[in-house]
């Protein structure tokens, strides 16, 4: 009994001093933090246009150019973005705009021209992802870092109603220093 005693209470002052140790450890999720500018190439911009040329081929031909124009508006990264993470809140602010998600928790619901969507956040990994769902589709933003945390790599996934296959395309940016 006393052997169980001395093994219970070592294990416990280890789970204790394991606790301390992770307690002081910085979250690695806040390295999201900063503002990115869009370090995009050409290569990267011809992707994401054959991308939406596929999405689109089966369109009737009378709506496909309309409807590629609207989807590279949409899709166009942005010069600009300010993320700001802490724990499980994040701030996200881009072309003057903020928006705050906590991670994890229920969707958001938002409305913008007219249309509604819902919008959650979640770590899964190295990885923070943004959903938007809406009536006629979701998209799927997934942030990662690179080792050294200068380079920010937003992937995105969009689906719609209407598409003939879905949107895949990656941004890049860079930390502003």
């Amino acid at each position: 009994m006393y052997k169980l005693t001395l093994a219970l209470g070592a294990l416990s002052s280890i789970f204790f001093m394991g606790t301390l140790a992770q307690a002081g450890t910085p979250d690695p999720r806040d390295a999201f933090s900063g503002v990115w500018t869009y370090a995009g190439d050409d290569v990267e911009e011809q992707a994401r246009k054959k991308s939406i040329e596929a999405a689109t081929q089966g369109l009737p031909g009378f709506v496909r150019g309309r409807a590629r124009d609207r989807l590279g508006d949409r899709t166009k990264p942005i010069p600009e973005l300010e993320l700001s993470v802490q724990g499980e809140q994040v701030d996200i602010s881009r072309d003057g705009q903020k928006l705050s998600l906590k991670a994890g928790a229920d969707p958001v619901r938002l409305e913008h021209n007219g249309q509604k969507g819902d919008l959650s956040l979640r770590f899964d990994g190295p990885y923070m992802v943004l959903v938007s769902a809406g009536e006629k589709g979701e998209r799927v933003a997934t942030y990662s870092l690179s080792e050294a945390g200068d380079e920010l790599t937003v992937a995105v996934r969009m689906k719609g109603d209407k598409l003939s296959n879905p949107i895949v395309y990656r941004s890049t940016y860079r930390r502003k220093s």
